[in-house]
């Protein structure tokens, strides 16, 4: 499995200062943070796009574009898992659902079951 984060890192646009709402973090940031909160790295188990429901939206495709092969990785011996959510979840933006659901968002999860959610500006 090829390295997500030096992935990431070469296609991270931090030099675009643009304002986005779903905060200051490129992805690749937000990555890290999801890898080091859930424990879970390149040797994790990984997570295929095929296991992605929300296919189609412009951030899923910018990834897909940029040569992403998984979109998560679980740890099988621990509750460790994080999953980029590209295009955040779009049907679920309405009252009673998370704000986070608007953006593009990595959900981690560490090995004690406790879940974290580092969001990330479109396009990075």
């Amino acid at each position: 499995m090829s390295s997500f984060i030096e992935h990431a890192k070469s296609n991270d646009s931090s030099d675009d200062k643009c304002e986005d709402p779903c905060g200051a973090d490129t992805r690749a940031e937000a990555y890290a943070k999801a890898v080091a909160w859930s424990g879970v790295g390149d040797s994790g188990v990984p997570i295929p796009w095929s296991d992605y429901r929300g296919k189609g939206g412009p951030n899923y495709t910018h990834v897909k574009q940029q040569g992403e092969q998984y979109g998560g990785a679980w740890d099988q011996n621990s509750k460790g898992q994080w999953k980029n959510h590209p295009d955040g979840h779009p049907d679920q933006i309405s009252s009673g659902y998370p704000d986070h659901h608007k953006c593009p968002h990595f959900r981690a999860i560490n090995p004690q079951g406790v879940e974290r959610v580092f969001e990330y500006k479109r396009g990075t």
